[in-house]
């Protein structure tokens, strides 16, 4: 038989939140119960690993999105892709917009500040915007309020949607970009003022 070390498969993660070690413990052991043996490997953050999978370090990517593209990119797409969550399927971004910046239309929303997540947000920068610009947006007319939260580590994490929500609350914005989710979580806690704020348009559905 095999040696166990030769049999295991190696996997990448990153290790954006403390939780993240409980998570794949777990998994380990639910592999494991099954019949294979599944250890991990934790990045600070998904450039790091990217170039792990591509030299061949780890065996298969626990990736977000962006680095899934990136992965499929450089290997001109003769990466396997093995699966996706059930619940990263059908997520949508809202533009939400002030009441009082009388934005009607996309279009509207040229020449005006647009609050966005950090550069590897899919959610709330990459396809917002693809989006828009399909809707016949100029993006060049729009006047960009980014928040850079750790790029490179944290891909999608909330906290830059908090930022915007921060920003279209107290004016420093006029429209801004949330993911579906978290539009739900933070307007079911009473933190979405709706005599303020309104949504304007919401994306069609993509996989997350």
């Amino acid at each position: 038989g095999l040696v166990m070390s030769d049999a295991t498969i190696l996997l990448g993660a990153v290790a954006y939140d403390v939780k993240v070690l409980t998570l794949w413990e777990a998994m380990r052991e639910h592999f494991r119960a099954q019949g294979v043996g599944l250890d991990f490997a934790l990045f600070s953050s998904y450039e790091r690993q990217v170039d792990a999978l591509l030299a061949g370090h780890v065996d298969v990517a626990y990736d977000d999105p962006l680095a899934h593209v990136r992965v499929k990119r450089r290997t001109d797409g003769r990466s396997v892709t093995l699966a996706m969550r059930d619940t990263d399927r059908d997520f949508t971004t809202k533009v939400l917009v002030r009441r009082d910046a009388g934005i009607r239309a996309l279009t509207d929303l040229h020449d005006r500040v647009v609050a966005i997540g950090s550069k590897d947000s899919v959610k709330v920068r990459i396809l917002p915007l693809f989006f828009l610009k399909r809707g016949g947006v100029q993006l060049d007319r729009l006047k960009l309020l980014s928040f850079e939260l750790d790029p490179g580590k944290y891909g999608d994490m909330p906290r830059s949607e908090l930022e915007v929500l921060a920003a279209l609350h107290d004016g420093r914005a006029q429209a801004g970009f949330v993911g579906g989710l978290v539009g739900q979580a933070e307007q079911a806690a009473g933190r979405v003022d709706p005599q303020r704020l309104e949504t304007l348009w919401t994306t069609p559905a993509y996989d997350h």
